[in-house]
C-alpha cells in the first residue's frame, strides 16, 4: 500500500512537471509576442500600460499556478492581488484599491479554507499547526497557512516533496534524511511566508525558484571537496513576498 502511494505521488509529480514546462513555454512565447508587437507600435498605450505591468505579471503567474500546481491557494491569491491592483489602470473603477486589498485577500483565503474543509480529499492544511511531525516517506508535504509548524524527514531514499506557506512559516529538517540517487525535487510555493530548510552540509542544493519580491539564501558553510556528486536536491517553485533559507547544523 505504501509503495503504491509513493508510486502514484511520483507519477503525479512528473505529470505536474511536464504540464509546468508546457505552460511556462507558452507563457514565454506569449510574452515575447506581446513585447514584439509593442516594439513595433501595434499596441495602443491604453492597452500597453495594462498588459505590460507588474500587476499583469502576478495574474499570469497566478493563473500558471492554478493550472500546473496541486496547491491552488498561491495561484488564487496571486490572481486576486493582480486583479485588485490592475483595475484602476483599466479605468473601469474609480476607487482606492489600497482600502480593498486586505478585505479581499482575507475573503479569498477564507473561501479556499472552507473549500478545502468541504473537500476532505484536498485537505492538506490540517497538519499546519503540528509541533513537529516526523515522517520517513519518500515524498513529503508541508503546508502552513496563517501559522507555522515543523517537519522532520528521516527517509533514506528521499525523492522529493512540496512546501506551501501562506502568511505563515515552516521548518523542514532533513539532517537525518538521505537523498535517493539522481535528483530529488522539492516544490515551494511561498506567499507572504517563509521556510527554513535544514540539510547536511555536504548536500548539493540547487535553487531554480522564481522570486517575486522575495528570495532564497544558502547560509551553509560549503566545502566543495565534501560535496555529494551523484545526488542533488533541487528547489523549484515561487517565492512571492517571502523567503527561503537553506541551513545546516555543521
Amino acid at each position: 500500500m505504501h509503495h503504491n502511494k509513493s508510486e502514484n505521488h511520483y507519477k503525479m509529480t512528473q505529470e505536474h512537471k511536464q504540464n509546468g514546462m508546457l505552460g511556462f513555454g507558452l507563457i514565454i512565447i506569449t510574452a515575447g509576442i506581446i513585447l514584439l508587437f509593442n516594439r513595433l507600435g501595434f499596441i495602443p498605450y491604453e492597452i500597453e500600460h495594462v498588459l505590460i505591468s507588474w500587476q499583469m505579471l502576478l495574474i499570469v503567474f497566478g493563473a500558471y499556478h492554478l493550472i500546473t500546481s496541486s496547491s491552488k491557494m498561491v495561484g488564487a491569491v496571486l490572481v486576486v492581488i493582480g486583479i485588485i491592483f490592475i483595475l484602476p489602470r483599466t479605468g473601469l473603477i474609480d476607487v482606492d484599491v489600497h482600502n480593498l486589498f486586505w478585505p479581499v485577500i482575507l475573503i479569498t483565503v477564507g473561501g479556499v479554507l472552507i473549500y478545502n474543509h468541504l473537500n476532505p480529499e484536498k485537505r492538506k492544511w490540517h497538519r499546519t499547526f503540528s509541533d513537529n511531525e516526523i515522517t520517513s516517506d519518500e515524498f513529503f508535504e508541508s503546508t502552513a497557512i496563517f501559522g507555522g509548524g515543523e517537519k522532520t524527514i528521516t527517509s533514506k531514499n528521499l525523492k522529493g516533496g512540496s512546501i506551501s506557506c501562506i502568511f505563515g512559516g515552516t521548518k523542514i529538517n532533513l539532517i537525518n534524511a538521505e537523498l535517493d540517487k539522481g535528483t530529488a525535487i522539492v516544490n515551494l510555493n511561498l506567499l507572504f511566508g517563509g521556510t527554513e530548510i535544514i540539510v547536511p552540509s555536504n548536500w548539493k542544493v540547487t535553487s531554480q525558484l522564481t522570486p517575486i519580491f522575495g528570495g532564497v539564501s544558502d547560509k551553509r558553510y560549503i566545502n566543495p571537496s565534501d560535496q555529494i556528486t551523484d545526488r542533488e536536491l533541487i528547489l523549484k517553485g515561487s517565492v512571492v513576498f517571502g523567503g527561503a533559507e537553506i541551513k545546516s547544523y555543521t
